[in-house]
Order: C-alpha cells, then sequence, then structure tokens
C-alpha cells in the first residue's frame, strides 16, 4: 500500500495541525528571545504579544515557553468560563482580552511574571499595577521570514534526510504574502492546500 505522501519524502502534510510544544520549536521570532527570557526570571516583568488573528502571538508565546517548560501555559476560549489561574512566578497566558477587566486588574498586582497574547492592549493596565511591560505589535511578515519558517515545517516531517524534499523559496513566499499580507494561518492553510496535491518533489507553486 502506497504510503501518504511518501511521493514528496514525506510523513504526512507539513501544514497540518501542529501539538503545541513543536508551535515553539518551528517560530521564526521576530524579537530578541534572549534579552526577553532574562527578563521573565525576575518578578512583575511582563510580555505582551498584540495583533490580530492569526499573526504569529501563540506561536511566540510558546518560543518563548520552550525555555520555562514548567510555566503554565492557560489559553482562554471563547465564551468558555475563565479557568483557574495559578499564582505562581511565571504565567503564558493566552486570549487575554477574553479575561474582564476587574480580573485583571487582580491579577497584575501579583508578585508574577507574564507572558500574554491578546487583540487588545494591556499596557496601560499592567503598567499602572506596576508591571515593567514589554509590548510587541505584530504588523507585516518578512519574506525571509516565511521562507525559513515554512522550510522548517517540512523539514519536521521529512522521511529520509538524504532525499530531496519540497522547497519554498522567496519567490512563492512573495506571492504568499501579496495575498494573505501578514496572516501566517492563511498562509498555512494555502499550504496544506497545495501539499494536499503535490504530486511531485519541487520548488512550491502558489
Amino acid at each position: 500500500m502506497r504510503l501518504p505522501f511518501a511521493h514528496l519524502n514525506l510523513r504526512r502534510n507539513p501544514f497540518g495541525e501542529l501539538p503545541l510544544a513543536d508551535r515553539g520549536k518551528i517560530a521564526v521570532p521576530s524579537i530578541n528571545l534572549k534579552s526577553i527570557i532574562a527578563q521573565l526570571e525576575k518578578p512583575r516583568f511582563a510580555v505582551q504579544f498584540l495583533g490580530d488573528k492569526g499573526r504569529g502571538k501563540t506561536t511566540h508565546l510558546l518560543a518563548l515557553r520552550v525555555h520555562f517548560p514548567e510555566a503554565p501555559y492557560i489559553h482562554i476560549g471563547e465564551q468558555e468560563p475563565v479557568p483557574r489561574i495559578p499564582r505562581v512566578p511565571l504565567v503564558f497566558l493566552d486570549e487575554m482580552q477574553r479575561i474582564p477587566p476587574r480580573q485583571r486588574k487582580r491579577l497584575f498586582k501579583w508578585n508574577t511574571s507574564w507572558v500574554i497574547g491578546t487583540h487588545e492592549d494591556h499596557q496601560v493596565e499592567m503598567e499602572r499595577a506596576g508591571l515593567e511591560v514589554y509590548m510587541h505589535r505584530f504588523c507585516g511578515l518578512d519574506v525571509e521570514q516565511l521562507v525559513t519558517l515554512a522550510n522548517r515545517r517540512i523539514s519536521m516531517v521529512v522521511r529520509d534526510v538524504e532525499q530531496p524534499v519540497p522547497v519554498l523559496d522567496v519567490s512563492a513566499a512573495q506571492r504568499l504574502i501579496r495575498l494573505y499580507s501578514d496572516d501566517v494561518r492563511a498562509i498555512e492553510g494555502h499550504l496544506y492546500d497545495v501539499f494536499q496535491n503535490m504530486r511531485e518533489v519541487g520548488y512550491v507553486k502558489v
């Protein structure tokens, strides 16, 4: 029986859903992780990743969490109750805008450092609570960054590392950015469909 994606020297579609741990590992950060990691080792420091859906907030959050595997990661689901948030030295919290303002105010008074992903800017709230804040707003996507990210995802599912695999080049990345701007999630969805229909190893055609 022919194995799926064996004709591309891959184990599966590289643009399918990734486990959380792998999303952090394949990240191509647009920030200086090293300096932020040092800051997070002290209390009362907050990192805010701000941007629209699909721009890379969660991926960057998880890339930082690779260095703090014991710290809890909490995702606030849409129209779901806010789960219990542990009072620990460092918390990774995704979709902070879904926590009511009064509860956020209480949380920000804890002797805790935070890494948050959000669609709304909470910097003023955090600074009023006495937190030192680093804020990164996602806006735009670099072509080389996309090329690196896509080819990392492909390399994760290679069957035989000594054989060729499909490659996303600069021209394909440029076309994807023209189509979807900086919406990485939409780009990955497009590439998923491309790989579902790809018949031979070569440059990815968009």
